[in-house]
C-alpha cells in the first residue's frame, strides 16, 4: 500500500479541536495530523467549538478554522453541540485550502456532518475515523437518543465516506451493525506516546492506594460509578483514595455525591490538566469504568505508565486488557463488582505491580507513528482511486 505522497493537503474536521479538550478524538486527530505533517502533507483543521476563531495549536504552528458552537452537554449529559456557521466555515476551508481528500473525526460531531455534505458538493473523497463503539450499555434515554441520530446522521455520514477507519474491531463491528460493508472499514489502532507516559517511581507497598480516574466526566465515562464504588470500598476496610483528572456537566453532581457520602477527605476533582502524566505516575490503580469506549486513550496511557488498570468489561476494554492478565474487568455499571476489584487490589500491592508491568509491556504495540502511517496509506488509495 503507497504511503501518503508528500505535499498532499488533507483537510481534517474535528470538533472542540485545538482548545484544551481532554476528548480522546480531539487527541487521536492531532496526534495523525503531526504525523501527516511529519512526512511532508499539509493539514488544516475546520472544528466546531464554543468559540471561534483562527489559531494555532501548542506544537506547531497549524491553521485551525473554528465556528461557534452551542454545547448541549449540560442539557442532554453528553458531548454534543451545534453550530449554524460550520457548513459556510467548512465550504471557505475548501475554496481556500483547495484539499486532496478531507478527513473527519467521529459521527457525532457536526464538523463530520459539513464534511459529508461537502463530499457530496465537491467531489473531494471522504475518510471518517470512528472512535465509539456499542452504545448498549448506555442508560435507556442516551441509548435510544443515541441510536437514532447514528440511524440517521450517522449513517449519512458513513454512507459518504469512500472509507472509514474504525480505532478497534470492536469499533469495526459496530459500524458493520450500521449497514457499513466490511470491504469499506479499516481498523486502525489508537497509539501512545512512550516518552511522555513511562513508569514512575515505585510507591511504597504499605501507603495508601492511589486510584486515578481520566477522562470527561460525563454519562458515558460512569465517574459516578467510582465515587459510590469508593464508598462501598472504604466500608469494607479499604485505604483508597481517589482523583479525578477532567471537567464536564457531570462534575457538579460528583462533587455533591462525594460530599453526601462523607468523602471530601478521599475524593477529589482537579479538572482539566494539560499534562496528566503525573497523575498516572503517582497511582496505583487506574479505573476506567465507561459504558462505550472505541478505544481508550487514558487506558492506554494508564498502561504505558505501568499502572494496574481496572476497567468495565466492553468489547473495546477487552481487546486490549484480559481479565486478570494486564488488568481487571468488571461488569458494566456494577458498583459492587467494582469496589469488590478495588478492595482486592487496595491490599495486594504484589498483584497491582505484576498486573501493571503485563499492561505497559502490552502497550508497547501501540504508536502515534504507526497509527498515522497506517492512516496515511489510506488517505492515499481513496486519493488515487478518486483520481481513476
Amino acid at each position: 500500500m503507497h504511503e501518503l505522497a508528500p505535499g498532499r493537503r488533507v483537510l481534517m474536521f474535528c470538533d472542540y479541536y485545538g482548545v484544551g479538550s481532554c476528548g480522546g478524538a480531539e487527541r487521536v486527530a492531532a496526534e495523525v495530523a503531526h504525523g501527516l505533517r511529519a512526512g511532508g502533507a499539509h493539514t488544516q483543521t475546520v472544528s466546531v467549538a464554543p468559540k471561534a476563531s483562527v489559531l494555532a495549536v501548542d506544537r506547531e504552528d497549524e491553521p485551525v478554522r473554528r465556528a461557534v458552537g452551542i454545547d448541549l452537554s449540560k442539557v442532554l449529559g453528553v458531548q454534543l453541540q451545534v453550530s449554524p456557521s460550520a457548513a459556510r466555515v467548512a465550504a471557505a476551508a475548501v475554496r481556500d485550502f483547495t484539499p486532496d481528500v478531507l478527513y473527519a473525526h467521529s459521527l457525532h460531531f457536526q464538523s463530520s456532518l459539513a464534511a459529508a455534505l461537502l463530499r457530496h458538493r465537491c467531489g473531494v473523497p471522504l475518510v471518517t475515523t470512528v472512535h465509539v463503539g456499542s452504545v448498549d450499555e448506555l442508560p435507556t434515554v442516551v441509548r435510544a437518543a443515541t441510536r437514532l441520530f447514528e440511524s440517521t446522521v450517522g449513517r449519512l455520514i458513513l454512507h459518504r465516506s469512500d472509507a472509514i477507519i474504525a480505532v478497534s474491531d470492536a469499533v469495526a463491528a459496530h459500524v458493520r451493525s450500521l449497514g457499513v460493508a466490511s470491504s469499506k472499514i479499516n481498523v486502525v489502532p489508537n497509539g501512545v506516546d512512550h516518552l511522555a507516559f513511562s513508569p514512575g517511581a515505585p510507591r511504597p507497598a504499605d501507603a495508601c492506594a492511589e486510584i486515578v480516574f481520566v477522562g470527561r466526566l460525563i454519562a458515558n465515562k460512569a465517574p459516578d460509578l467510582l465515587v459510590r464504588a469508593i464508598d462501598r470500598a472504604r466500608a469494607n476496610g479499604a485505604v483508597v483514595r481517589a482523583t479525578f483528572v477532567g471537567d464536564g456537566p457531570e462534575r457538579p453532581t460528583l462533587e455533591a455525591l462525594a460530599r453526601s457520602l462523607g468523602l471530601d477527605d478521599l475524593v477529589r476533582f482537579v479538572g482539566e490538566q494539560r499534562d496528566v502524566a503525573p497523575h498516572l505516575r503517582s497511582a496505583d490503580i487506574f479505573v476506567r469504568p465507561s459504558l462505550t469506549e472505541g478505544m481508550s486513550l487514558a487506558v492506554l496511557e494508564a498502561m504505558a505508565c505501568g499502572l494496574c488498570v481496572v476497567a468495565s468489561d466492553i468489547p473495546a476494554n477487552r481487546e486490549v486488557l484480559g481479565d486478570d492478565r494486564n488488568g481487571l474487568l468488571v461488569p458494566p455499571g456494577d458498583v459492587d463488582a467494582l469496589a469488590s476489584a478495588i478492595v482486592s487490589l487496595a491490599g495486594d500491592a504484589s498483584r497491582r505491580q505484576l498486573l501493571g508491568e503485563r499492561a505497559r509491556i502490552a502497550a508497547e504495540a501501540h504508536s502515534w507513528t504507526a497509527t498515522a502511517r497506517n492512516t496515511g496509506q489510506i488517505l492515499e488509495r481513496v486519493i488515487r482511486e478518486q483520481a481513476r
